[in-house]
């Protein structure tokens, strides 16, 4: 129990996460275990193994995910887990020359591609891979063979996306919006659609009727359609790129990012996520869960909470200055945001980020 979070996070990276990960790889778990599993994590990362109860400062699931977006890099149990059965998807569809993707190909598929197939009576196992599907088809491409195991509107095989976000209207309208390519290719008639077209739609289905040309008069260069991965560099699944797809935030944390790349100890870097999320064990936080202690700080008797902690307390003042005179500083940061501005420090010292080692101090 009286591990660091650091340790601790640690021991929950490359034990507690690890050890459901050969059930994650053969089964989609339910939504109530993957909470228990992170329920578990949880209690670990911010009580440790002692008996007594402590708050939890921030919630699971805005740490359970990568650094680089703000979180503190734990696994997201039901990402990893998506991920993890996704390559069986993937297998499936590409591999030829494997007994066992013979043997389930044999059992479930039969002469369909794992995509057009669907059953609502099968194994746990296959049950699990039939619902997260659509995550590996939004990361697939496909080269058209034959074109049976592609999907005509659904699935990106004409440049970048699907022929649906394409021609949204055409696909809205459309009867058969589960054919394949196959089918189309054979004869553009077999499309029908349930009203008359308006001049955009005419113009849409020019074009649309341009891309099957192409597609009828191109030369089959192999009998197989073949999957790809977009996600990956060398277009092979990896469960690694399905995790960061999963998992992706968008815009990048860069003041959080200063904290993890600096030279600093990482129970210091867990201290100051913490003091940054203004989410350390400070009265005015601890008050908000339902602590009955007093919200003033003992040591100047105002209220408590990160900032005054680290900005306003007389105390905090005093060290500020001290830096600011000893590393020829303009001036003293009064915030985080404010401390974190790289315009702020014209430091006489070269060593990288030596601000956020200070204030670690």
């Amino acid at each position: 129990g009286s591990l660091y979070y650091s340790r601790r996070a640690i021991l929950i990276n490359s034990c507690l996460s690890s050890i459901p990960s050969y059930a994650m790889g053969l089964f989609l778990l339910p939504e109530t275990i993957q909470h228990e599993i992170d329920s578990v994590r949880g209690r670990f990362y911010w009580e440790g193994m002692g008996e007594r109860k402590r708050y939890h400062m921030v919630k699971w699931s805005n740490i359970a995910f990568p650094k680089d977006f703000g979180g503190l890099g734990f696994t997201d149990t039901g990402a990893m887990n998506i991920a993890l059965l996704g390559k069986w998807i993937f297998k499936l569809e590409s591999d030829t020359k494997s007994l066992c993707m013979t043997v389930l190909k044999n059992k479930y598929m039969r002469s369909t591609g794992f995509f057009q197939y669907n059953s609502s009576s099968s194994s746990m196992f296959w049950q699990g891979l039939q619902k997260i599907r659509i995550w590996v088809e939004r990361g697939s491409k496909w080269k058209v063979g034959d074109g049976s195991h592609i999907f005509f509107w659904r699935d990106v095989w004409h440049g970048e996306v699907p022929l649906k976000n394409i021609f949204p209207y055409l696909f809205e309208i459309c009867d058969q919006q589960d054919i394949s390519v196959k089918e189309v290719r054979s004869c553009v008639n077999c499309l029908s659609f349930r009203r008359v077209f308006g001049q955009m739609d005419v113009e849409c289905w020019r074009e649309l009727c341009g891309v099957v040309s192409s597609l009828q008069n191109s030369m089959y260069v192999r009998d197989k359609d073949e999957i790809k991965w977009a996600l990956g560099t060398k277009e092979i699944y990896t469960s690694k790129s399905m995790y960061s797809f999963l998992t992706f935030r968008g815009i990048l944390d860069q003041e959080i990012q200063n904290i993890w790349f600096a030279p600093i100890p990482l129970k210091f870097k867990h201290f100051l996520w913490l003091a940054w999320r203004n989410r350390i064990q400070s009265a005015g936080q601890l008050r908000k869960m339902g602590w009955g202690g007093n919200e003033a700080r003992q040591l100047c008797s105002l209220y408590e909470n990160s900032y005054h902690i680290f900005f306003k307390c007389p105390m905090a003042v005093f060290v500020w200055c001290c830096c600011r005179d000893a590393l020829g500083w303009e001036r003293v940061p009064s915030s985080f945001s404010d401390f974190n501005n790289c315009e702020l420090w014209r430091c006489r010292m070269k060593l990288p980020r030596i601000t956020i080692c200070l204030l670690a101090s």
